[in-house]
């Protein structure tokens, strides 16, 4: 099953750097909660949006926060109360500088918007970057402020979960250096909060790692810890490696970053590092046998088992997916006996890794990335560990390619690939192209044996849009039911700019044809259609219309009997 979401989304670059798969540089953040539901927040047409679907990859809801400037979501959460929380940046509507930004929408099937808060100065830039909640349901942000000297500082915030009211905030300005410090993500354990970022630590030292732990019910900086390595750090994941849920007691973090090679500094390298607190447990280094670049992409967690994975160069032409376990409690050792790093390479070309997933029930990890001998597409890979944890075997392999590649201009696109998990074991491979114009995405769904289940993009929208501008076509505009909710009929109601060959159909939350309304070539102008749905149950219902054989828009309408 394929349905279309109708965005038009825009890129805006968290960094400058120069590689095309880390995530600073993703478009979108996607998350999948317990039950498959998908969320996913980034800019549409500069203006915030955030979008939820079913587990059929259906949408139940969009919605975009409107302001002028440029503003983007860069992280999103969500509770156990069905509350949507999204964090990034919005322009100030005076000085056009970025102020922080955190909205809470209701997960229900509108999306209501609850409340929004702004924070930073209007005179200097403040940018949000990562969001998670405690067991309370209250909320942390991390990113950064801008002081008077024009320097970045790590921003703390901590909201309540009900109003948004401002519980706590903290600043750090490393106090030996005048130099940029910057928040990149967040964890909590509930008592304590876990601040990953980097630190300005003089100019031999100008991009380190810096770990900041709070109590959680105060501003107070329980501790900090510097890693202290020549050159230029760049976290890329951070995760919980061993949670603790006691008031005294840290716990560990792990996290990957991309580090100078100390050899030659314009190559990069794998650095993964554990902490507890203020206290260094472990750190690893690897370097591929190119001695070229090894961009470390992912990290994920199970019981003793620390898994990176990313890509590492041979050569200047080929690149192959580069998947290490680390023994978390026997100082960072290789975890498989027969393999330390194992490699990926697809028919020769570029292959990067890009996500790690680790689905416990069954032993299994996922890798998926891009390949470029695959057409240019995604690569997903499902392993199984065998001989308690020590080996590993390959299960499957799948090659994605968007249906509509062949129609895209995307070659010289930057493209990475994410990968969530449900609790009911179902992959969600999240695949992104994007350059400085355009940004597409696709969520497919797969159960546990590689199958394709159901998928969704943005990459027809596009097509048909360009197709639309390129040849001055007709437009549809005011497409909206009324009432909705409804019951038992609405009228849905549109507009023609030009004639044209006109389809109105109604689907159900299968995807499944309900009604063709309308089916006939019409003039300009407006049109109201009566929809009856007496012999339907409760339920969200979509209405998709249609001009000269290209989907236009897409709308929820609510039966409510």
């Amino acid at each position: 099953m394929k349905n279309t979401i109708l965005y038009s989304i825009y890129l805006l670059l968290v960094s400058s750097l120069c590689y095309s798969q880390i995530p600073q540089d993703y478009p979108f953040k996607v998350i999948i909660n317990e039950t498959g539901n998908v969320f996913i927040t980034g800019e549409i047409s500069g203006d915030i949006f955030t979008s939820k679907y079913n587990s059929s990859l259906i949408p139940i809801w969009n919605n975009v926060y409107s302001n002028p400037g440029i503003d983007r979501g860069m992280d999103i959460t969500v509770d156990s109360y069905s509350f949507v929380y999204v964090t990034g940046y919005i322009s100030n509507q005076t000085t056009g500088k970025k102020n922080i930004f955190t909205i809470k929408y209701d997960n229900s099937s509108f999306g209501d918007t609850i409340w929004t808060k702004s924070f930073g100065d209007i005179n200097f830039d403040d940018q949000a970057f990562g969001v998670t909640r405690d067991a309370f349901g209250d909320i942390y942000i991390t990113g950064y402020i801008t002081n008077k000297n024009s320097k970045k500082n790590i921003k703390i915030l901590k909201y309540a979960w009900d109003n948004g009211n401002l519980i706590w905030q903290a600043t750090y300005d490393n106090p030996q250096y005048y130099g940029d410090d910057i928040g990149t993500s967040i964890l909590t354990d509930d008592n304590f909060v876990y601040v990953l970022g980097t630190t300005y630590n003089g100019p031999l030292y100008n991009g380190d790692i810096i770990q900041l732990t709070y109590n959680a019910n105060t501003p107070y900086l329980e501790d900090s810890l510097t890693y202290q390595r020549k050159g230029i750090e760049t976290p890329t994941s951070f995760v919980i490696s061993q949670l603790s849920r006691s008031v005294t007691s840290k716990s560990r973090t792990s996290l990957t970053s991309m580090t100078d090679n100390q050899t030659n500094p314009s190559n990069k390298d794998f650095l993964i590092l554990t902490f507890k607190g203020s206290e260094f447990i472990w750190g690893k280094k690897f370097s591929g046998p190119g001695n070229l670049d090894d961009v470390p992409t992912s990290c994920a967690v199970s019981d003793s088992g620390l898994f990176i994975t990313g890509y590492s160069y041979s050569k200047p032409s080929n690149s192959d997916f580069a998947t290490i376990k680390y023994k978390l409690y026997e100082n960072g050792n290789y975890g498989w006996t027969d393999t330390a790093i194992r490699y990926f390479d697809y028919n020769g070309g570029k292959d990067k890794g890009s996500s790690v997933k680790i689905y416990s029930p069954d032993n299994s990890i996922y890798i998926s990335g891009t390949s470029e001998h695959a057409s240019n597409g995604f690569i997903l890979r499902k392993y199984y560990q065998i001989n308690g944890g020590g080996s590993i075997i390959t299960r499957w392999e799948r090659v994605h390619i968007p249906e509509n590649i062949k129609q895209l201009q995307y070659q010289n696109m930057k493209r990475a690939s994410v990968i969530e998990i449900d609790s009911l074991g179902f992959i969600y491979q999240i695949n992104y192209m994007w350059d400085d114009t355009y940004n597409y995405y696709e969520i497919v769904k797969y159960d546990s044996d590689g199958n394709e289940l159901f998928s969704v993009d943005n990459i027809e929208v596009h097509l048909e849009r360009d197709n639309i501008e390129k040849n001055e076509k007709m437009s549809i505009n005011d497409l909206m039911n009324y009432p909705n909710p409804f019951n038992p009929s609405t009228v849905i109601s549109y507009k023609l700019s030009n004639e044209g060959f006109v389809s109105l159909k109604v689907f159900d939350m299968m995807g499944r044809e309900i009604k063709n309304l309308v089916n006939e070539k019409q003039l300009s102008g407006s049109y109201n259609v009566n929809f009856d749905a007496a012999n339907l149950t409760s339920g969200v219902y979509f209405y998709k219309l249609i001009l000269n054989g290209i989907a236009q828009v897409t709308k929820q309408m609510f039966l409510i009997k």
